[in-house]
């Protein structure tokens, strides 16, 4: 997968939590951090799950 999509995939976790970090620096406070942390989250765990859906009869 990363061969595929290019070393960009491996910073995709390092750009959440500066998108985060940069929110709560900037005065949005807890809730755009709770807001963030929870869209990175789901963005991160849903890939793999709909990676090995959809390409699991790949070897």
């Amino acid at each position: 997968m990363v061969i595929g999509l290019g070393p960009l995939t491996l910073l995709r976790p390092l750009a959440v939590a500066a998108a985060c970090l940069g929110a709560l620096l900037n005065g949005g406070g807890a809730p755009s951090l709770l807001v963030g942390a929870s869209a990175g989250a789901a963005v991160l765990c849903v890939e793999p799950l709909v990676h090995r859906r959809w390409y699991r009869h790949v070897q």
